[in-house]
């Protein structure tokens, strides 16, 4: 025989497991489509980076050779001293950027772990509080059922 109580509870338990993940559904999506734009920013960083030191490249093959040309000038002391100070920032970004993307694909597997992570405890958590209230009401279930008992056994006895 099926308890019409057993079922309500569970259909509870089940209606409150779907409303603490959707409780988070709004956070978990938008994790999720910020986690899906940064693989295509930072391609798009690489590629621009890349024209950029092609760039680069080709004008400093430019100004050597022109820097040929008029050596013992001030002006290309100075304007080789600027391209060298560029280049060098160019190479510590060009640098940073890497590491920069090491770092994202280290981290990025473990956000998604420690998301998965939260979900879980948050469902876990959630069944731990349906298990509890149900105890509660089972409980106090079972105290009127008593009440109840007694009432009858005096209300007998007296009759």
């Amino acid at each position: 025989k099926v308890d019409p109580l057993q079922l309500t509870a569970k259909k509870s338990y089940e209606e409150v497991v779907r409303m603490g993940l959707f409780s988070f559904r709004g956070l978990v999506l938008e994790i999720q489509q910020n986690v899906d734009k940064q693989p295509i920013l930072m391609d798009r960083i690489l590629a621009e980076n890349r024209v950029f030191v092609q760039a680069r490249e080709a004008e400093a093959g430019i100004g050597a050779s022109e820097n040929d040309s008029n050596e013992g000038s001030g002006v290309d002391k100075t304007i080789s001293q600027l391209l060298f100070e560029a280049i060098s920032t160019l190479n510590r970004v060009k640098k940073q950027l890497k590491q920069g993307r090491k770092f994202y694909d280290d981290v990025m597997p473990r956000l998604d772990t420690l998301k998965q992570q939260v979900a879980d405890i948050s469902v876990r958590l959630t069944v731990q509080r349906c298990e509890y209230e149900d105890k509660l009401h089972q409980e106090e279930s079972e105290r009127k059922d008593a009440a109840m008992a007694a009432s009858l056994s005096s209300g007998n006895g007296t009759s």
